[in-house]
């Protein structure tokens, strides 16, 4: 929980502000901080005041404007395109900072409500928020760059950032886990789902099993099979399994770690390795893919962990795989949960991105 700020009496600096609230919270989670940042920028837009004299402390219609106000700048300014349920988490993190335990959304009028998440809603654009999954040769053109110069046999390299990161989108293309089952997510669980050192069961041959306490949509222990994909030494850095137990191995030898500890940490921070690092490092090759194509649209949005999983599903559905096999490998609890999942570029709503996509990765 974010710890409320100094008492200032009126807003001064942001960069200040921001800059103390970090310091005050250094457990926080970066999506948290990020959050905060915004209603920060809100703040300092409105020209509204901090601590003593928040706008949480006025009065309640004034609270009730400035929240609606404070939502739609998310959209109009920072062009937030998620719902308005994802929107909340914005002023929860806000209110938990100024240390405020009443939410003026739960005290706001049925009605009022109603027309507020309505009209959100409305103006929110889910056919560009679509994550779109990698086609075949922007899979392995990532897979490359980051597993082709990284040798698990290297500690260095397999716990550099590149190695991590390629160890992790391996995971992600042979599992097709949620992005929080394997790295640091943000839910309130994110500890208990993230893969720990004693979560890698070895099995014959090289294959291994991931144990997960629980997914999003299961209770209770769950294995996840990874199996051995290799043919020769070199292809062993391609394979999710090798790469696993050797960052496993390497974890415990060398840096003293137990079973119960995270297997990806983030080299810098020395905290486990979260999604959210890990997201921008891929928007980050996205977007260098695009620079090298001299492509100037902002394409990098459309992808995220999730593409990966959905690359899964795509191809699944590619190679005619029955509709229950794919719910089943995405432990989706209906097959209604994965009609997002058996999509390609073809769901996002701007007519450049399928050409912009076979630009960058044509034959899909």
């Amino acid at each position: 929980m974010l710890s409320p700020p100094h008492q200032v009496s009126k807003f001064d600096s942001l960069d200040e502000h921001i800059k103390r609230a970090k310091k005050e919270a250094p457990e926080a989670q970066s999506g948290e901080k990020s959050k905060l940042k915004t209603f920060f920028e809100f703040c300092k837009t409105y020209d509204l005041p901090l601590g003593q004299n928040s706008i949480f402390t006025q009065d309640m219609e004034v609270q009730f404007t400035m929240v609606e106000r404070f939502l739609f700048f998310l959209q109009r300014e920072k062009q937030f395109q998620s719902n308005f349920d994802s929107a909340r988490a914005y002023l929860k993190t806000a209110l938990m900072h100024f240390d405020i335990d009443t939410n003026p959304l739960d005290v706001m009028g049925r009605n009022r409500f109603r027309n507020l998440k309505l009209a959100f809603n409305k103006n929110a654009n889910p056919g560009s928020r679509k994550k779109i999954a990698f086609n075949h040769s922007l899979a392995v053109a990532l897979i490359n760059d980051w597993c082709g110069s990284t040798s698990c046999d290297n500690y260095l390299e397999a716990t550099s950032m590149k190695g991590l990161l390629g160890t992790a989108v391996l995971t992600y293309l042979t599992t097709a886990l949620r992005a929080g089952n394997i790295l640091r997510g943000t839910s309130d669980n994110k500890d208990e789902l993230a893969i720990h050192i004693g979560d890698i069961i070895p099995f014959e041959n090289g294959k291994i099993f991931l144990l997960n306490n629980r997914t999003k949509t299961t209770k209770g222990p769950l294995l996840t099979h990874v199996p051995a994909q290799f043919s020769s030494k070199k292809a062993e850095y391609f394979c999710a399994a090798t790469r696993l137990v050797a960052l496993a191995k390497w974890r415990v030898d060398k840096e003293g770690a137990s079973q119960d500890d995270f297997l990806f940490i983030n080299p810098k921070s020395k905290k486990p390795l979260s999604t959210g690092v890990a997201n921008n490092h891929l928007k980050a090759f996205i977007k260098s893919v695009c620079s090298s194509q001299e492509i100037n649209e902002d394409l990098e949005k459309f992808f995220s962990l999730i593409s990966l999983r959905k690359t899964v599903s795509t191809e699944m559905k590619a190679k005619k795989c029955a509709p229950e096999l794919i719910a089943s490998k995405l432990k989706h609890t209906s097959l209604k949960s994965q009609m997002s999942y058996i999509c390609q570029h073809r769901t996002a709503s701007k007519p450049f991105i399928k050409k912009i996509y076979e630009i960058i990765a044509p034959g899909s």
